[in-house]
């Protein structure tokens, strides 16, 4: 066993260590998970010294007074650099260890990021024998910080490098209903606009969708929150693999379908990539619900609902309050649109409705599909 920093210098067993990165950083991890003074080892080490290696040079700023902010990294090459990517997130375990992620200069984050981002995915070789970096991520990531929560900044950091190892975002504030989430992902697309991150904006924001579906029964409004930010902000490009995303939710809750904040420009720009999120009966019902609703919407889609096999008793249910309520010039094209789906019916190899709605002249109440993207982003690796 190595004899202990208060044995003294020990110069010999000292220059012994500095000859082997790995065990330095051994040493280093040592103090960081006993119940010695974690600076133990550092200060045997002794990064300042003007003999020391360049990746020991590397734990100089953790010689920075405790509550200190931390100033950024000298050496930013933790891309190209495995052994440069392993000592920042050991430099940030310290931090972790001794007070503050806040300490971290901002220039600190991006290295981070992108250190997970290259993780091995599962199954499959790290990127050098017997590094320790996807541990010391790991715990960085699912450390529980003594005392409050972290200052939002820094939440949202932690819960985005949590979505790039693959785990569930701790920090996204559900319990705390709508405004505390608003504010929680303001600051969280602010974070997602800059371009250490922008790139994976649409991995991302799947993993944070999916890291709510079983909790939208309990947080529902909060919920909410999320599904209309994703699809209203232009910082986030919805796609395909986000409106999946949000169809899973909606599946898991199928209440939320019903939602009044969810809105028909809402509605609007998700089917227009997922159409087969809801079905006709529920377009219809919800579209019977609005005052300002399109009369030529109700009569496609009470035809669609019907021609979907919606029996006359759930149809009369749905649609017969807002018939009710109609002159006779609203009522009429529904009723021109339903006898010919009760046509269609009795034909043999009938044409599709779609064909029969564009011989009546509704051809633009019909919702036009785009083909889905070919393009697929990198998923965040696991």
């Amino acid at each position: 066993m190595f004899a202990g920093p208060a044995r003294g210098d020990l110069p010999g067993l000292r220059r012994a260590v500095l000859r082997h990165p790995q065990l330095g950083r051994w040493l280093l991890r040592l103090s960081l998970h006993s119940d010695q003074e974690p600076r133990a080892w550092l200060g045997w080490l002794d990064p300042s010294a003007t003999s020391a290696p360049t990746w020991l040079r590397r734990y100089a700023v953790l010689l920075t007074p405790v509550g200190a902010p931390l100033p950024p990294p000298t050496e930013t090459s933790a891309e190209d650099d495995a052994e440069t990517g392993e000592d920042l997130a050991l430099i940030a375990l310290f931090v972790l260890r001794e007070g503050d992620l806040s300490r971290l200069a901002d220039e600190w984050w991006p290295l981070l990021f992108g250190l997970a981002r290259r993780q091995p995915e599962p199954n499959q070789p790290e990127r050098a024998v017997g590094s320790r970096s996807p541990a010391d991520l790991a715990d960085l990531a699912e450390a529980v910080i003594d005392g409050p929560a972290p200052a939002l900044p820094t939440a949202v950091r932690l819960d985005t490098l949590r979505l790039y190892l693959g785990l569930t975002p701790r920090y996204l504030p559900l319990p705390l209903g709508a405004p505390a989430c608003e504010r929680y992902l303001k600051e969280l697309w602010q974070l997602w606009s800059q371009p250490s991150v922008d790139a994976d904006v649409t991995a991302l924001t799947c993993g944070l969708i999916n890291s709510v579906q079983d909790a939208a029964d309990q947080f529902g409004e909060a919920v909410v929150v999320l599904l209309r930010g994703v699809v209203t902000d232009d910082r986030i490009p919805l796609d395909q693999d986000i409106a999946g995303a949000i169809a899973g939710v909606l599946a898991a809750k199928a209440a939320l379908i019903e939602h009044p904040s969810l809105t028909l420009d809402w509605w609007a720009r998700v089917e227009r990539l997922r159409p087969e999120i809801r079905t006709p009966a529920a377009r219809l019902r919800a579209a019977v619900c609005r005052e300002d609703a399109d009369p030529v919407e109700i009569a496609v889609l009470c035809g669609r609902s019907a021609a979907s096999g919606l029996s006359p008793e759930d149809f009369a249910a749905i649609a017969g309050p807002w018939l009710v309520r109609r002159p006779s010039a609203q009522v009429g094209p529904v009723l021109v649109i339903l006898e010919g789906v009760l046509g269609l019916a009795a034909v043999e190899h009938c044409p599709p409705y779609e064909e029969y709605l564009l011989a009546l002249g509704y051809g633009s109440a019909i919702p036009q599909e785009k083909p889905p993207s070919t393009f697929r982003r990198r998923r965040p690796p696991r």
